[in-house]
């Protein structure tokens, strides 16, 4: 990556990826894909660090 990436950018964007699911109703979003989801940007982020 061009930029560094620690645990507390990760962690940040965490963040942001769980209020961006957040903004899903059960209607939208089933439990499972939730989880399904989640657990990809889990990790992707910690993938992601690189300092």
């Amino acid at each position: 990556f061009p930029f560094p990436i620690g645990q507390a950018e990760a962690e940040r964007w965490l963040e942001l990826m769980e209020g961006s699911l957040n903004e899903f109703g059960p209607d939208e979003l089933s439990d499972e894909h939730r989880e399904m989801l989640w657990n990809h940007m889990q990790r992707v982020a910690y993938m992601m660090i690189n300092r």
